[in-house]
């Protein structure tokens, strides 16, 4: 876990009175480099922003989160060197050593990521709302479920149909989102269809195969009946060795007279 307990206690321990000048700037540097990478949710950027005009193309703040680790490894450095420094006995001071490298070993000790196998084609649903869409204006699409889980295939899929999202992915996410994830628990009410229909969604994409349970043949029924939705096409789909099924609808925004 970053930055990590034993790193942390270590730091407190160099900056414990008495301090050097080094540690007082290593120390000034990790709280700059923090605030910094807090992006516009810190002050510091937030200033920088405003008034050096460089700052606006800094693309991910969080990535300041690298000197923030570097200034913190420097005074978890020191902090080792007081604690061993306390110590008279140069046995005690080389078991003090195994000991708080071991714990360091501990709390960063890391295992292979569980990778999920991604077709290299795409659903064959996305060519029927191609072919329906024919030679329509770029639409935009609404994929179900909503989830940074989710959408990161979504956005794979778009790159076979170009089409527009409403739930894309990237390393911010707006509160418009978080909102949107909140509406669509509730999918498909009148208050989530509306949410989706904000964005001008032309079509609707409910995937069964990301759906748990009996979830995707209870949604059916409710979309199949709701008059401003057309059912395009249904067709199997997988995902990591689990088989179900995608339907699309085309969204109407007809009114009633």
């Amino acid at each position: 876990l970053f930055p990590g307990f034993v790193a942390v206690v270590l730091a407190l321990v160099a900056l414990w009175p008495p301090v050097s000048a080094p540690r007082v700037a290593y120390g000034l540097g990790l709280l700059l480099a923090f605030d910094v990478s807090l992006g516009l949710n810190g002050f510091t950027y937030r200033v920088l922003y405003d008034y050096f005009l460089p700052f606006r193309g800094l693309r991910i703040p969080a990535r300041m989160g690298i000197m923030a680790g570097f200034s913190l490894a420097v005074l978890a450095g020191y902090g080792a060197r007081r604690v061993t420094d306390a110590l008279r006995s140069p046995r005690a001071r080389t078991a003090a050593t195994v000991v708080i490298g071991a714990l360091m070993l501990a709390e960063y000790a890391s295992k292979p990521v569980d990778l999920q196998i991604i077709p290299t084609t795409a659903p064959e649903v996305y060519a029927d709302m191609m072919r329906d869409l024919a030679d329509s204006p770029t639409a935009t699409i609404f994929e179900f479920p909503v989830s940074r889980g989710d959408d990161p295939t979504y956005m794979y899929y778009s790159t076979f149909h170009w089409q527009r999202l409403v739930n894309g992915y990237s390393g911010f996410f707006p509160p418009s989102y978080r909102h949107l994830t909140t509406v669509m628990q509730n999918f498909p009410d009148d208050n989530s269809i509306q949410a989706m229909k904000a964005y001008g969604t032309r079509y609707l994409l409910v995937h069964g195969e990301r759906l748990y349970g009996a979830r995707y043949q209870t949604l059916l029924p409710q979309l199949d009946g709701r008059p401003d939705l057309t059912l395009v096409s249904r067709r199997p789909a997988m995902r990591a060795g689990q088989h179900g099924e995608i339907s699309l609808y085309r969204v109407s925004y007809a009114t009633a007279p």
